[in-house]
């Protein structure tokens, strides 16, 4: 078939190319609407999708606050930098005041002197200082280097809890061993390491006595006088306060308090963090819905691109409605600082909820808790990944998106199949015309012959 460059009036004298060019154009306007419709659909999915994943976001943060967890994890502080205290998750709140009267310490002592005459292999045993059977050990020689190699290197199944170091004086090399584990009568004991005149010649001399740590607790006014004291093998008293774990680490002169509260700040934290991510839909959404003016188009830059769109209005209502969501006492989040701009933005201001959390605690979390569970089912309606409102409105919307995506592919097929029946149509034009030509000059020529003949 001859193409529209190749027919185009070459008998007729029409510019067949341009006429079918223009037919197409007539023909194409319905798939040229169905391109725009799509590429509005698809920016409108795209708005909604940041609008839906920022109501996500803030439903994570409003769960966080809602739960009944963030209302009780508390935060340890000691008054003395040289005691330190961590509370777990379910640790009970209070304080406890004391006096560091001992710290604990390991044993260190000192062998004899060590022989370092022979190479022969010497074999011999340490008693572990926290308990279990002798461990039997084999030095290379009796020299106090390999003594000292052979405890440092030892790898057995059973703990030693000992290291070892060679110090010499001008009387020749002892070994001084340190236990690694504190308490009162955890205490070295070897047998083998030296030899000698004297009538024990495995005894240690202690460098440092095995101790436990102990505290008194001290009354308000800090008097420890009266108090019995407690008494850990370590440096760190497990439970103090129930779920309080406290380390000492220096003796004190003047007592110490420990408190477990509460974490006040961890609290305004998540309602910082819970306010932002409202403001980011309220803002998201005020975007995308506003009203433009006249002349300006609808866009990602300009916005206005779900301008009416009730779903995306409701999201926002629920969200503002969420301050004013009163606890079944009649209060609402405004109590602890919480509130509504007139450009319909919230904003927390903590110093009010940090005076009512030290009032009335129980009512702070209350009041933190109802408005955080209305702003997570405010999130919940609309970014709910099988219910919610604006994740319908996107799944609907791409399902618009597909069926016109596939009109317009069948458009495709129906123009082209149109455009090559015009070509084929002014094709046939020409072709006739050029016979209807030819037969016209033959019917001119006989004409003249006839005429010529008579």
């Amino acid at each position: 078939m001859a193409s529209t460059s190749a027919i185009s009036g070459l008998v007729s004298g029409l510019d067949t190319k341009t006429i079918i060019s223009q037919l197409m154009s007539i023909a194409k306007a319905p798939q040229d609407d169905l391109k725009t419709s799509l590429a509005k659909t698809n920016t409108q999915i795209t708005a909604a999708q940041s609008i839906n994943s920022k109501a996500a976001s803030m439903t994570s943060l409003a769960k966080e606050l809602a739960a009944a967890k963030t209302y009780t994890t508390s935060s340890a502080t000691s008054t003395n930098a040289t005691v330190s205290a961590t509370a777990s998750a379910t640790a009970a709140t209070g304080s406890v005041s004391f006096v560091v009267t001992q710290t604990a310490a390991a044993h260190q002592a000192t062998t004899g002197y060590v022989s370092t005459s022979g190479t022969s292999p010497l074999t011999f045993s340490i008693s572990p200082p926290d308990g279990g059977t002798a461990i039997e050990l084999t030095a290379a020689t009796g020299s106090a280097t390999d003594i000292a190699a052979a405890i440092n290197g030892y790898t057995g199944s059973q703990a030693l809890n000992v290291t070892a170091q060679v110090v010499k004086d001008q009387g020749g090399e002892k070994l001084l061993l340190s236990s690694s584990v504190t308490g009162a009568n955890k205490y070295i004991e070897t047998s083998g390491i030296t030899s000698g005149s004297t009538s024990s010649p495995d005894a240690l001399t202690d460098v440092q006595d095995a101790r436990d740590a102990k505290i008194k607790l001290a009354s308000a006014d800090g008097d420890a006088s009266g108090s019995a004291a407690l008494v850990s093998s370590t440096n760190t008293f497990k439970d103090l306060i129930p779920g309080v774990d406290v380390t000492v680490s220096a003796k004190t002169d003047k007592s110490v308090t420990v408190s477990n509260t509460v974490n006040q700040s961890a609290i305004t934290s998540k309602v910082n963090n819970l306010v932002t991510a409202m403001n980011n839909v309220l803002s998201d959404v005020a975007f995308h819905t506003k009203a433009l003016a006249t002349g300006t188009t609808a866009s990602s830059t300009n916005g206005g691109l779900l301008r009416g769109n009730s779903t995306m209005r409701d999201l926002a209502g629920s969200v503002l409605n969420s301050v004013s969501s009163g606890t079944p006492g009649g209060d609402n989040a405004t109590l602890a600082g919480l509130a509504v701009t007139r450009q319909g933005q919230v904003t927390f201001d903590s110093a009010v909820f940090e005076k009512l959390h030290k009032s009335d605690p129980t009512k702070a979390a209350d009041v933190l808790a109802k408005f955080a569970a209305a702003v997570q089912t405010a999130g919940t309606q609309a970014s709910d990944s099988t219910s919610g409102s604006v994740t319908a409105f996107i799944s609907g919307s791409q399902t618009t998106a597909k069926t016109m995506t596939e009109n317009i592919a069948g458009w495709d097929e129906r123009l082209a199949s149109k455009q090559k029946r015009l070509e084929a149509q002014y094709g046939a034009l020409e072709v006739a015309l050029q016979k209807l030509s030819g037969q016209s000059d033959s019917l001119t020529a006989a004409l003249k012959q006839l005429n010529g003949n008579s």
